[in-house]
């Protein structure tokens, strides 16, 4: 019984660190797929989820896919507010 216990808390453990390993880029590119954006052109792969990438990210997970792409489409709003001042 105890084996079983001890092995429970380890998936559980290893489950919430994989879990947390997911940064708020990998979030924001997620996000962008669903839009259906191409989030490949957003920079994120690769490298550290940090400095200007990181504010675009949490710009991104900030807003929903309509407002992302009335900003794209040239319509000012909240999220090109947000997205401009990460630059």
């Amino acid at each position: 019984m105890k084996v079983r216990a001890l092995i429970f808390v380890i998936a559980i453990a290893c489950a919430t660190a994989i879990g947390c390993s997911e940064t708020e880029c990998d979030k924001a590119s997620d996000k962008l797929d669903e839009c259906g954006l191409p989030s490949a052109s957003a920079g994120f792969s690769g490298g550290a989820c940090s400095g200007v990438s990181r504010c675009e990210a949490d710009c991104i997970n900030a807003y929903s896919c309509a407002e992302i792409v009335d900003a794209l489409n040239g319509t000012p709003n909240n999220y090109s507010n947000c997205d401009d001042a990460c630059q």
